[in-house]
């Protein structure tokens, strides 16, 4: 009990809480505003409304399944929310099926999805692609069945710089903490991002640079984006 007190109180004008079912709604309105024309691919991506649908969907399912490990944090005086850290358990079994598909020793039957989810899909899959044989192998590395997904970590535009991010990311681990979970990790593709996981433990294992990143073809997703914070990080943090 003293440990959900820990995680759940309020914090200057925020009152932090772990994400119910009846919050899913208002996460998805706060992701399209705050985080997918927000977050740094995105902002190179050509802005879809049916792909940022289509992922909330997903990112909802993920909620709803996985309840009690995500975070919110509520102003206190408009009740809007003001940030978010989204979790989901990563099971060893799912990265086998993963591996099984990749190599080609289990098809998929999927449906294929609208045209423009499939090219928002490709780039987003380009990206990550360097780093996948590293995220598939975390289970085997680390000795671990079961790993803690972090998904999105979002603070709102009107709340940025006050210190939230940080300790939404703390108390996270906090409630990792009092789970079997030994191992939790993110793809963080924003310099912010990558540098409040820093200050809280995260440490970084692989990257890949936008420039590098190649669609089936070979070609250069986004050949333009060379600066030096231009790159996605794969990072963990042992529990």
């Amino acid at each position: 009990m003293s440990e959900i007190h820990e995680i759940c109180n309020d914090w200057k004008s925020f009152s932090i809480k772990i994400v119910q079912e009846s919050d899913i709604p208002r996460i998805k309105t706060y992701l399209t505003s705050n985080f997918h024309l927000d977050e740094p691919v995105g902002q190179k991506l050509p802005q879809d409304d049916e792909f940022i649908e289509h992922t909330n969907e997903k990112m909802g399912l993920l909620l709803s399944k996985h309840q009690g490990l995500s975070l919110m944090a509520v102003d206190q005086k408009s009740r809007d929310i003001a940030g978010v850290q989204l979790m989901f358990i990563w099971k060893k079994e799912d990265a086998e099926l993963e591996k099984a598909h990749l190599t080609g020793r289990l098809n998929s039957d999927s449906e294929t999805p609208p045209a423009a989810i499939f090219r928002q899909r490709k780039v987003m899959n380009a990206m990550y692609a360097p780093m996948k044989k590293t995220q598939l192998g975390l289970f085997d590395t680390y000795k671990v069945e079961e790993i803690g997904w972090n998904f999105v970590a979002s603070t709102g535009r009107s709340y940025r710089g006050q210190g939230l991010a940080s300790e939404l990311s703390r108390r996270m681990i906090l409630l990792l903490q009092s789970t079997k979970v030994k191992l939790t990790f993110s793809m963080f593709t924003s310099p912010f991002s990558r540098r409040c996981a820093t200050r809280n433990g995260f440490v970084e294992i692989d990257r890949c640079h936008w420039s590098e990143a190649l669609d089936e073809d070979g070609k250069a997703v986004m050949p333009d984006a060379h600066g030096p914070e231009d790159f996605v990080a794969l990072m963990i943090l042992k529990l």
